[in-house]
């Protein structure tokens, strides 16, 4: 199986943690208090969402080769949080609009509420079937494009949800497209002179962007200044989790982000007036493990009260999405692949690292998922191992009829094809009659 990488999940609560001490210095008056919490506000925010970008994408990859349809239910998933979480957010933070029906329905197109993170990741999602067809460079070169185009004042953006997809899609997009290799360097042997590149060109490209921004008065380099101290810090963190004792249990905080993501600021504006009341260094850093605890403890008396709707899609959702699956699989390439579609794949999608030649696990995988190769398997349990199987009476056929495994493919999940009796008993029949080991068990 698969290792699941702590580094990640370590990141991802890092800045979900990040990101809560900064509303909490924000809505909590703390940067007019002393001038040192402005500048750690200051350094939060060029790491704390960049880094959720960053991460967000590389989560993302596996649906550059899966079906449409996978990516319709992520798209689902982020709207029904949005619509849902959208209600208190409106209710009890001061955007200077009270709730009511024109404003919701306003912030479905032009979110205004701290929900505008959900509202990108929903928008970049929807952009895969798009981006799959066109080489990575063009991708990445038109985000570092559209951000120094903001930074500039081209665009003209009003809306800071627009003007946030517009800084951030550099993050996304790197994270999607280039996982093979952040993965690789992840998974590898601590390097320091890669640390040390990191940092360099870390510091680097900060001391390029704050002579053009003295310059020309615009940050033109904040994309890939944000960029470069996203990956530092993760490659920091990695390091962190294999040398520093506890490091690790980090990763624990980074799996539970979204109760943490959506709760903290309601429960922000329901205490703001009393923490205002509280003086000292440590308040603020008392404030966010008190408002990330109470979130948590929030989320699992919620999934003890069958409330697992308010962070995940309801069950009548989930099985519309289904339908929409099995409408997508009658029609999926397996049975249909065009000879242009094919072509565009093959041209244009090289930067799928299950193309990669020298990874025939992912070629395999990627031959199976897009029905690109149609090749018939006349082993019934194949050595390769898959996940995500489910067993289904049917013959191939080549073979006298027994009970086959129908396995589903999973991307970052692998587990053993258990062989059924009915198999092991026709194995056996059939090293009996040719006195051979049967070498299609699989070890």
């Amino acid at each position: 199986m698969k290792q699941r990488l702590e580094v990640l999940d370590a990141t991802r609560g890092i800045a979900v943690a990040a990101m809560v001490f900064g509303h909490v210095l924000l809505w909590g008056g703390y940067t007019y208090v002393h001038p040192v919490f402005g500048m750690v506000q200051k350094g939060l925010t060029s790491f704390r969402m960049p880094a959720l970008m960053l991460v967000s994408g590389f989560l993302a990859h596996s649906l550059l080769s899966r079906p449409f349809h996978k990516t319709i239910d992520r798209l689902a998933h982020f709207s029904w949080i949005y619509l849902v979480w959208l209600v208190p957010l409106l209710v009890l933070t001061p955007f200077g609009n009270e709730f009511s029906f024109s404003n919701y329905a306003q912030n479905l197109p032009r979110p205004v509420t701290v929900l505008w993170f959900l509202w990108v990741l929903t928008l970049f999602t929807l952009s895969i079937p798009i981006v799959r067809l066109l080489p990575r460079q063009v991708i990445l070169f038109g985000s570092v494009a559209l951000g120094v185009a903001n930074y500039a004042g081209f665009l003209n953006i009003e809306t800071y949800s627009y003007e946030n997809a517009a800084i951030y899609a550099l993050m996304f997009y790197a994270g999607l497209l280039y996982r093979p290799e952040i993965e690789q360097v992840l998974r590898a042997e601590i390097s320091r002179s890669l640390m040390v590149k990191l940092i360099s060109a870390a510091i680097m490209t900060a001391a390029t962007a704050k002579l053009l921004r003295s310059w020309s008065g615009h940050d033109l380099l904040g994309g890939p200044q944000r960029l470069l101290i996203c990956l530092s810090v993760l490659y920091l963190i990695r390091i962190a989790v294999d040398l520093v004792p506890g490091a690790r249990r980090l990763s624990l905080l980074g799996r539970h982000t979204l109760p943490i993501y959506v709760i903290h600021l309601p429960l922000l504006m329901i205490i703001r007036k009393p923490i205002a009341t509280v003086n000292g260094s440590l308040a603020p850093l008392m404030t966010t493990i008190l408002l990330m605890a109470a979130s948590l403890l929030f989320y699992f008396v919620a999934k003890r009260a069958h409330l697992e709707w308010l962070f995940e899609r309801p069950n009548w959702l989930t099985a519309l999405c289904n339908r929409l699956s099995e409408r997508n699989d009658a029609l999926s390439p397996l049975k249909v692949a065009p000879v242009q579609v094919g072509f565009s794949r093959d041209r244009f999608h090289r930067h799928d690292p299950a193309l990669d030649l020298h990874d025939k696990r992912r070629q395999a995988l990627w031959q199976i998922r897009t029905g690109r190769r149609r090749s018939v398997v006349t082993e019934p349990h194949p050595s390769a191992v898959l996940a995500k199987f489910s067993a289904n009476r049917r013959a191939l056929a080549d073979q006298a009829p027994h009970l086959i495994i129908d396995p589903h493919i999973g991307f970052d999940r692998t587990g053993a094809v258990p062989i059924s009796p009915d198999q092991s008993a026709y194995d056996a029949q059939q090293g009996e009659r040719d006195d051979t080991p049967d070498r299609r068990k699989i070890g």
